[in-house]
């Protein structure tokens, strides 16, 4: 019997998968490795701040600003920030999208702290760790700055 190529996917999709949950493994298997460290921890005190947005961007530069010596990282799931309050002027076109859009990655460089993007599955307190779906970060000051999400469906309602 020949096999089309979505019989060659599920049956693939299904072994793998039941090779990974005979293993006691999770799905963040597909993504990363839970159990490796991030990166290194040095001397320096080490300042991670959980999320991005108005309250993540602030806080990671002015750290950095006011604790030189500290390593300041930001953790953020999104590679890029949407600034909502100019955004109005964005509708009528007196500003363009570049405007309102800003690259973690860039912002970061520019003000000397470390950005990793990635997913937040856990803080550990008791162990001063933050787990990622790409590994975990030991810190020894943690700021969670989560932001907000706009849940549009639930204002407007799914008949737009």
């Amino acid at each position: 019997m020949r096999q089309n190529r979505r019989q060659f996917i599920a049956a693939s999709s299904a072994a793998l998968a039941s090779t990974a949950f005979s293993q006691g493994s999770t799905l963040p298997f597909l993504i990363g490795g839970q159990s490796q460290p991030l990166m290194a921890k040095g001397k320096a005190p080490r300042i991670v701040v959980c999320g991005g947005g108005w309250g993540g961007l602030t806080v990671s530069k002015h750290l950095r600003q006011l604790a030189p010596d500290a390593e300041v990282v930001m953790l953020e799931r999104n590679s890029t920030f949407f600034s909502c309050p100019m955004s109005n002027k964005w509708l009528i076109d007196v500003v363009d999208t570049q405007f309102l859009t800003y690259e973690y990655l860039r912002v970061s460089e520019r003000h000397g702290y470390r950005f990793i993007q990635c997913e937040i599955l856990s803080v550990d307190r008791d162990a001063k760790r933050v787990v990622t779906h790409l590994g975990w970060l030991d810190y020894d000051y943690l700021v969670l700055a989560p932001g907000i999400r706009y849940d549009y469906e639930t204002w407007f309602g799914n008949d737009r």
